[in-house]
């Protein structure tokens, strides 16, 4: 048995240099983690983290890693070119050094799959929802987890960027700096600059070709900057969905998307590793939800109604072979099961299928090797694939129905286990996406993974012409794709929905918090724009020496989503001094005809905007909350070069570089925290929910201060700071109208408001 390894959800941090801030202490890397707990410590008497507990002046030996591992990062898809790492790659050896690994016998099963041919080839295309490719991940994550000492961990790094399938390093290296002890505080840079081909349009990829072609002709090293502008730029108006390309498409969106399944693979096994992770089933319920709610929120702010859905039908056509199990009519009448049908010419077979889908998709993308990334037509037709069957996906679907309808599951003994337990919408999660922890995999399966799979091959379902994976096979790619959304929502219908009727409506008596009543909100004007936001692309140009690529300097700048800063103040009106949490939501309000929403409807795409714990005293507390404060989302990552200067200007003595440890910037967008709204205005409710503070957690105030921790969870081995479902109160429908509007909850609508940048400016002035 291994031992308890810490999971990526350890705390995910920035390493960003601010040079404001005085330590008594300079700290070895061996004396983070401790330094960590005693700020966890002192953090219990208050809700925010001082300044001087968050941040660690970082050594010389820390920098010089930190530099390591940024290199490690340059030019995925080519080996890499810098000396030292050249000639580490070609010196090391793991056979001769396995005693340095916590599991000898892991690391020859390795070793022998390696020589074996079992890993991908470098050129190949690394897709996580495939099998074999998993399996590859998890192996190579394994190998470096499993490393004893950090020397041992890099060297191994080293061997396997320049010895195996970019991709499947790239998966495995990001997912181990996360977890071990020794490397949780290094910076990784955004995946949108690690590999720029799954984010950028494949016209700019071209035009960075011949950019570098021309600059090299003509000696030029100066910054070349080119614009990019969304798939639904110019043909909107024939292809609607397109206009949703800002969202869709937005490469901090897709970034985060990636971030949390590398976190949370669905292989992942918690017995095995002996680790606890909190609530991940509920975790990726939630976390869905609140993709195709804000999702949804874009499509009415553009006018486009209801997210399309597909449905099953039953597709009749002529064979001429029976196979047992379909049912067969010949002449009209249905031939019985145990009769011999071989002889039988000219029989009509039913064959389930799934119905066909209007909205096609192509994403102008293409992956390092040149393919592109494979697109759907209109009216496209689902069809078996290889690996899942489209009658697969179906009967896991009813074998989940039929788990939920009876109450209980089935383990892999025969023993049954509650649904509706404290535990059982975490384990339907778990059932749903995660088979790695499945009481019965065999049996559940992992429908969201199916379908997935089973839809992003829709193009070459056998194979047979070498397609490359569609946008939906890839984490970095899959939200880009309409169908994603009717996929979730169909997640939602077919599954999720039936569990929560199965549930216990809300009533007044629950949902309300004797003496604490909500008088009032205030809400800032609600405003978006677009403005500029340039992406490096370096990694996208391959140099033959590591000096050429210090001159290399492409970026692509791009117009994106965002939102000025607001604030809101909530006054609440009490009988006691007491501590309380705050949820803050807004939910839509009308349709695209403008008739208003229900209210089951309005909690099903409602999206959460912030939640944290405030203290209130007797009479009236006024409490005011900026919305950079909010613990669902973190602002954009810094930059590579950004990063890389600081830490040379800190080697050099020039500059002091401090580690935040309790910063995210993988986290969901700040700057997507609303929705774009409309010219004149989208008018939205803003739902105030003052709750009493769950006690049980009162010392994990701390991860309130990690960013994205409604939406990523917490670290491995901790609960989630509130012992309520996740979503509550907004996790089922109410009893009545009557039931929602208790003293503690506030309703206010609002309207968001989309502007052009110029005008905005002009206000300011």
């Amino acid at each position: 048995e291994k031992p308890p390894p810490v999971h990526p959800t350890e705390i995910r941090t920035l390493i960003s240099p601010f040079s404001a801030v005085e330590h008594n202490t300079t700290s070895a890397l061996a004396n983070y983690a401790t330094e960590s707990l005693v700020c966890l410590a002192a953090l219990v008497s208050g809700y925010a983290v001082p300044e001087k507990e968050r941040k660690v002046l970082a050594d010389k030996e820390f920098l010089s890693r930190q530099k390591q591992i940024l290199k490690l990062f340059v030019r995925i898809q080519q080996p890499t070119l810098y000396q030292d790492l050249i000639e580490i790659s070609k010196s090391y050896s793991i056979e001769e050094n396995i005693d340095k690994y916590a599991f000898p016998k892991e690391v020859k099963k390795f070793l022998y799959l390696y020589k074996a041919g079992f890993f991908l080839p470098r050129s190949d295309i690394f897709v996580p929802l495939e099998k074999e490719h998993s399996e590859q991940a998890k192996l190579l994550s394994e190998l470096f987890y499993d490393a004893k000492d950090y020397d041992t961990f890099f060297k191994t790094a080293v061997w396997a960027r320049n010895h195996l399938n970019g991709g499947v390093f790239l998966y495995s290296f990001t997912r181990s700096l996360q977890a071990r002890e020794d490397t949780k505080f290094f910076y990784i840079p955004p995946y949108y600059e690690i590999y720029p081909f799954l984010f950028v349009d494949e016209h700019v990829i071209q035009n960075v070709y011949e950019a570098r072609l021309t600059s090299v002709e003509s000696g030029e090293s100066k910054p070349i900057v080119l614009k990019s502008n969304y798939t639904g730029y110019w043909d909107s108006e024939r292809n609607p969905e397109d206009i949703l390309a800002y969202f869709t498409e937005d490469v901090g969106l897709n970034a985060f998307n990636s971030e949390w399944n590398r976190l949370y693979p669905s292989w992942f096994n918690t017995t095995e590793y002996n680790v606890n992770i909190d609530r991940r089933g509920e975790l990726f319920i939630y976390y869905q939800k609140q993709l195709l709610a804000r999702y949804f929120l874009e499509r009415l702010s553009n006018n486009l109604g209801d997210i399309p859905s597909f449905e099953e039908e039953y597709e009749v056509s002529t064979v001429t072979t029976y196979q047992r199990g379909e049912i067969v009519i010949y002449r009209g009448t249905k031939i019985p099961d145990h009769l011999n049908t071989n002889s039988i010419r000219d029989c009509q077979k039913i064959r389930p299928t799934m119905k066909e889908i209007k909205i096609g998709y192509f994403p102008r993308l293409r992956f390092n090797n040149g393919q592109s990334v494979t697109g759907r037509q209109q009216y496209s037709t689902f069809y078996d694939t290889e690996a899942i069957s489209v009658q697969d996906v179906k009967e896991t679907v009813s074998r989940l129905r039929q788990a939920i309808e009876s109450g209980y599951i089935f383990n892999e003994q025969g023993e049954k286990i509650s649904l509706f337990e404290t535990d059982g919408r975490n384990m339907l999660g778990e059932l749903i996406n995660f088979y790695g922890n499945s009481p019965n995999k065999h049996y559940y399966g992992s429908y969201f993974n199916e379908a997935l799979y089973v839809t992003g091959h829709v193009a070459d379902p056998q194979q047979q012409y070498g397609l490359a994976p569609s946008a939906l096979l890839n984490y970095e790619t899959a939200l880009r794709d309409p169908l994603y959304y009717s996929l979730v929502k169909k997640l939602f219908e077919s599954v999720v929905y039936k569990y929560v009727a199965k549930q216990p409506k809300y009533t007044y008596e629950t949902l309300a918090f004797p003496g604490i009543k909500v008088q009032g909100v205030e809400v800032d004007p609600l405003i978006t724009y677009f403005d500029d936001f340039e992406i490096n692309l370096d990694n996208v140009v391959s140099v033959n020496d590591p000096k050429d690529g210090e001159h290399v300097d492409f970026r692509v700048k791009q117009g994106r989503l965002n939102h000025k800063p607001f604030n809101y103040k909530v006054s609440v009106e009490s009988d006691k001094e007491t501590d309380v949490m705050i949820k803050v939501f807004i939910t839509p309000k009308y349709d695209s005809y403008g008739r208003e929403f229900d209210l089951d409807t309005k909690i099903f795409y409602s999206v959460e905007l912030d939640r944290f714990p405030a203290k209130v005293n007797v009479g009236t507390t006024v409490i005011e909350r900026n919305s950079r404060d909010s613990s669902v989302a973190v602002p954009d990552a810094p930059s590579f070069r950004y990063i890389l200067k600081h830490v040379d200007a800190a080697l050099e003595d020039k500059e002091e570089y401090f580690i935040d440890k309790f910063a995210r910037y993988h986290g969901f967008p700040q700057r997507l925290l609303i929705p774009k709204g409309r010219k004149h205005g989208f008018p939205v409710e803003f739902v105030v929910v003052v709750l009493p503070f769950d006690q049980a957690d009162k010392d994990d105030l701390w991860k309130y201060n990690l960013g994205s921790v409604t939406l990523l969870g917490t670290p491995a081995n901790t609960k989630y700071p509130d012992s309520r479902p996740i979503n509550f109160p907004l996790d089922r429908p109410y009893r009545s109208v009557y039931d929602a509007f208790t003293p503690n909850t506030f309703v206010k609508t609002v309207s968001i408001f989309h502007k052009n940048l110029e005008e905005i400016n002009t206000v300011q002035a």
